[in-house]
């Protein structure tokens, strides 16, 4: 299994990454596209370095390819799509967003960094991995000793099958298992993914996970309890997602977020997140009904008339 983690490995100096915001989301695609599905992993990062940071390590739990990251720190320090992220008004000003924390107790300020797309790359031993991959992350500018920044970025998903898998196959499809491994090393080392990871985990204190999802994926079974569920408005969002694929803006979609308890996500105490959604049908199931019926009536159409002319 692979897992998520930030690592200094590489990094002139160690630090602690003080928030970790991931979002996974699923996207479906307008009809057009026989509603296949787009697979986004974003991510956020508060880090305080202990000394000069240019560049940092992550290891994701899906398979990528260089060209797959993508830079969103011009999306953060716009005022109205930095509100929707952090959920509450922020202040901009030049490079520096300033909002009231989550916990409402103290006022967060951060520098926003970008990450350089172009000098970033997945290693080589990884990036045609299917399940696992590490990328060097290059920052624009270097992070100053002690000083608190942000980036946020995002990757393609190419092959989610261990954050996100079907039960069912074909139109028998009823739902799918999210599963989530934020820092858990165990299996990921046994099956040889992470080894120089490993040892170079920065700590996260505070974790904020995401699932974007269409509405008509209903959870059934979740561990650890959600943190909340809600409605998501897509057009909203549209801005946001403006430099993915197009999707179906017009569907659902539900958003379901955990957050870590008062331990630190690390090694010797990772954070899991499992999710159970049932598929939940409306009149579409009579639309595969009617299609699964054509084409079986098509295919012994076909093999009659092979028996006869043949």
């Amino acid at each position: 299994m692979g897992y998520f983690a930030v690592c200094n490995r590489g990094a002139a100096t160690t630090f602690t990454v003080e928030a970790c915001h991931l979002s996974f989301w699923v996207l479906l695609q307008p009809w057009t596209h026989a509603f296949r599905k787009i697979f986004l992993f974003d991510v956020g990062l508060r880090i305080r370095p202990k000394g000069e940071v240019r560049r940092f390590r992550v290891a994701l739990p899906f398979d990528t390819e260089t060209g797959d990251l993508i830079d969103l720190s011009d999306v953060v320090l716009d005022p109205k799509l930095g509100a929707l992220i952090f959920g509450r008004p922020t202040k901009i000003s030049g490079d520096q967003i300033e909002y009231i924390s989550p916990t409402g107790t103290n006022t967060v300020k951060d520098r926003v960094i970008g990450v350089s797309t172009d000098a970033s790359c997945a290693e080589a031993e990884t990036a045609k991995d299917v399940d696992f991959s590490t990328w060097t992350v290059e920052l624009k500018a270097p992070a100053k000793a002690d000083e608190t920044f942000y980036v946020r970025f995002r990757f393609q998903v190419r092959r989610p099958r261990r954050i996100w898998s079907s039960k069912g196959w074909g139109f028998a499809k009823r739902g799918a298992i999210v599963d989530f491994r934020i820092a858990d090393i165990r299996e990921s080392i046994l099956l040889g993914n992470g080894k120089l990871e490993a040892d170079n985990l920065a700590p996260i204190e505070k974790l904020f996970l995401f699932l974007v999802a269409p509405a008509h994926y209903v959870p059934k079974h979740v561990s650890p309890a959600l943190h909340y569920s809600r409605l998501l408005e897509p057009k909203v969002w549209k801005k946001y997602l403006a430099l993915c694929d197009s999707f179906d803006d017009g569907a659902k979609f539900s958003i379901h977020q955990w957050r870590n308890s008062n331990n630190t996500v690390s090694p010797e105490t990772p954070f899991r997140a499992y999710l159970d959604l049932s598929r939940e049908f409306g009149l579409e199931v009579f639309a595969y009904y009617f299609f699964g019926a054509v084409g079986i009536a098509v295919v012994n159409i076909f093999v009659n008339w092979l028996r006869t002319y043949l």
